[in-house]
């Protein structure tokens, strides 16, 4: 029941700074995932959306039950891979892209290279997944399919995107702590475009 009901964090959002251009309103996000240690990956991100929502698009994979229930070294939890992030001003065909599409994500690439492996090889036929039984019953994969989470992001609370073992991403929010908030203030460069991955 633990291992069934367990979360593992995936992602943190905050936003970072906020105006209106000519454009309407824009909001900088700060985009961090974790690997499957804890550790935070090396490809913290900033993101510029346009509007007053944020929305985040995702591949997800479920595998079936029996795997869950034995701890499966590969398919013991159900893994995503995020594909755009963008604002409800922008089109989702304009979204920015996160992840790569088609590899396993870099927050996956860990100790056991046959994870990697096998990972790497869902992801490039994702969609096959979906629509050939055989090849997801080959794979032990219960369900494949996109995924998209939205809300109105607000300053001063941090954002994460979870993922049930046996289920999909979830969102939950709590307060940052007041020292960051202010550590940031006083980091913050001034007049620095905000687009993708951090240099």
């Amino acid at each position: 029941v633990d291992r069934l009901t367990s979360h593992r964090r995936v992602a943190e959002i905050m936003v970072i700074d906020r105006r209106t251009s000519s454009d309407g309103p824009e909001i900088d996000l700060l985009f961090v995932e974790y690997a499957r240690d804890g550790q935070v990956a090396a490809n913290t991100r900033r993101f510029t959306i346009h509007g007053n929502e944020v929305h985040v698009d995702a591949k997800v994979i479920r595998f079936q039950r029996g795997f869950l229930y034995e701890d499966d070294p590969l398919r013991g939890s159900s893994i995503a891979l995020f594909t755009r992030i963008y604002g409800d001003k922008t089109p989702p065909e304009h979204g920015i892209p996160i992840d790569e599409q088609g590899v396993a994500p870099e927050v996956y690439r860990g100790a056991d290279p046959r994870a990697a492996e096998f990972e790497a090889r869902l992801w490039k036929d994702f969609w096959r997944l979906l629509e050939d039984d055989e090849y997801a019953k080959m794979h032990g994969v219960r369900i494949a399919q996109g995924e998209g989470i939205w809300w109105p992001p607000q300053d001063g609370r941090l954002y994460t995107l979870s993922i049930a073992a046996d289920g999909g991403i979830e969102l939950t929010s709590e307060p940052v702590k007041a020292i960051y908030l202010e550590a940031m203030k006083r980091l913050a460069p001034t007049n620095e475009p905000v687009t993708g991955a951090e240099d």
